[in-house]
């Protein structure tokens, strides 16, 4: 009987980890036209369900309600998961000095034994296994998650379950196991019945449940699945007013704004949706105004509504390659000024600079330490973390240079906020990113943006994960080490400092006339980054621009 029923659960894994928990209501148009095919969860997957059949919906409807996924009229429970509670006293485990699972009743669902133990894992062996947040005074955004969103709802309190599981499953060495199969097709039957209720994502608990299906299927290596759930949370997105609009709702929507910049900057390559995340929810969506100057592509009338995520994404290269020379020109101007030459000291105090090789950060953003994140591949989201981090350092020292600031005051902070992690753990890059997360770029305590540095940071991000995928791989270790190079350049020739060593005389000297690496390659970065993108349009001569050079003429 034992082997039995260990092989029913066996075959309830292979049926689910072939469907790959498909999706309904994610359209992979904007019109919403296309649906994917429902599909059953046999009740052999849950080890405390009854031996006749019972289905579990595995898809997620954005629209309209469909009848099929009503509740029955003769009770409410949703799926395989009862949420109705017993009475502390009919717990099979109470007794006169072992307690309850829930005495307090506190959980917005009720668990069994074996669930209990995902809470804790989410809370602490998780982000502390996949992301080194292990320290008791440092930020935990995990845990943060879980006090003000899941323990206040059942629907992403039923999302943190899945991820927990998933990642215990991980830890143990599987891929997938009957419980973390259980809880993310438990966490899809939820979010289809919220999204009945509330379609427009009001509830930060949808948006939370939406993006946690894609991070579920990224670490499943399933890009297309993700892509649909990435598809339907942009949905939810502009309905909520894009990016913009998250941020300006609420404290906890500004929370939920982090997360989902978060998400957004691990997410696979081949499962990225559009040119960048929705600003402002209008169609078409309005950019916010760049801090650079970004020249504009000229479209004319011929270009189609189906081209216009093709048009954004042209846009969007046009404005990274406008923000590297903009860089590149300001500091040129700063290290050729007359003024730089007249201020030569011999009485200088070898201080030790906050971006040397003596530097955590700098350390960690050169060499990714690598580690047992508890998910088997997945160390390319560090790369994209870094990559990221190496946006926001970069962005934030050509504002310095436009406001005419020390960006050593900068760099002060970032070291210091460092410094206050735990070094026994290791710091990971995880945890360096979510200090720009904290206040969109800016050191803590200063007066942020409404966002613009997240978004540009998110959409320069998507623009370079292009370069993955290509043949040549040396062009994305060329876009790092240029944005390591504006760093270094900074350091050694002591831009804004009062007065100057020889050595840092000698390297303005030095990198005055030097070229950056990604302008140096930038037709073959603009090749690899465009080539499909005009392959999509239907009319490729209907967009041109000053300086983009279209592949093949």
């Amino acid at each position: 009987m034992r082997q039995y029923v260990h092989q029913r659960r066996l075959d309830g894994i292979a049926r689910l980890e072939s469907n790959k928990a498909r999706v309904r209501g994610w359209t992979t148009t904007t019109t919403g036209s296309e649906v994917i095919r429902e599909e059953e969860l046999d009740s052999s997957c849950d080890s405390k369900a009854s031996p006749s059949s019972e289905s579990s919906v595995s898809s997620v409807n954005c629209g309209k309600s469909d009848p099929s996924l009503l509740p029955s009229a003769q009770g409410q429970e949703i799926g395989i998961c009862k949420l109705s509670r017993g009475s502390p006293s009919s717990d099979p485990q109470a007794g006169p000095s072992s307690g309850v699972i829930d005495p307090f009743d506190s959980y917005p669902l009720s668990l069994r034994q074996p669930d209990q133990n995902l809470i804790p894992h989410f809370i602490t062996r998780y982000p502390l296994m996949m992301y080194k947040m292990g320290h008791a005074h440092q930020y935990n955004p995990i845990r943060a998650i879980f006090h003000r969103v899941a323990i206040h709802d059942p629907v992403p309190f039923q999302a943190m379950l899945a991820v927990a599981a998933k990642h215990m499953a991980g830890v143990q060495g599987q891929a997938d196991t009957v419980q973390s199969l259980t809880h993310k097709m438990r966490a899809l039957r939820l979010l289809n019945e919220r999204l009945k209720s509330d379609p427009w994502g009001k509830q930060e608990g949808t948006i939370y449940t939406a993006a946690s299906m894609a991070v579920i299927e990224k670490w499943s290596k399933a890009d297309n699945v993700e892509s649909l759930h990435i598809r339907g949370l942009i949905q939810l997105l502009r309905r909520r007013g894009g990016m913009r609009g998250m941020r300006a709702a609420s404290p906890t929507s500004q929370f939920m704004e982090k997360v989902l910049y978060w998400v957004d900057f691990s997410c696979a390559p081949n499962a990225i949706v559009g040119a960048s995340l929705p600003w402002t929810g209008d169609t078409p969506d309005v950019s916010p105004c760049l801090p650079f100057p970004t020249p504009k592509i000229r479209s004319d009338a011929s270009i189609s509504f189906a081209d216009q995520d093709t048009y954004d994404a042209l846009q969007s290269c046009e404005d990274f390659f406008s923000f590297f020379r903009s860089l590149n020109d300001i500091q040129k101007s700063l290290l050729g000024s007359p003024s730089c030459e007249t201020r030569l000291s011999k009485n200088i105090l070898n201080k030790a600079p906050f971006f040397g090789e003596v530097s955590h950060l700098y350390d960690i953003l050169t060499f990714l330490p690598d580690y047992d994140h508890g998910i088997r591949d997945i160390r390319y989201i560090d790369e994209y973390c870094c990559m990221a981090c190496l946006l926001y350092l970069n962005l934030a020292l050509y504002d310095y240079y436009l406001t005419s600031r020390d960006f050593t005051e900068y760099l002060q902070w970032i070291n210091f906020e460092v410094k206050k992690l735990d070094p026994s753990t290791g710091t990971s890059i995880t945890s360096i990113l979510w200090m720009f997360l904290g206040n969109g770029g800016f050191p803590g305590g200063e007066i942020s943006d409404d966002g613009e540095r997240n978004w540009i940071v998110s959409r320069m991000l998507r623009l370079a994960k292009r370069l993955k995928g290509t043949a040549s791989k040396d062009l994305w270790g060329c876009l790092r080490s240029t944005l390591l190079e504006f760093l270094i350049i900074h350091r050694d020739c002591g831009i804004g400092n009062d007065s100057v060593s020889g050595a840092e005389l000698a390297a303005r000297a030095r990198w005055r006339h030097t070229q950056p690496a990604i302008l140096q390659e930038e037709a073959r970065l603009r090749h690899a980054m465009t080539e499909q993108l005009y392959a999509n349009l239907s009319n490729p001569s209907a967009v041109k621009s000053s300086s983009l050079a279209i592949p093949g003429d």
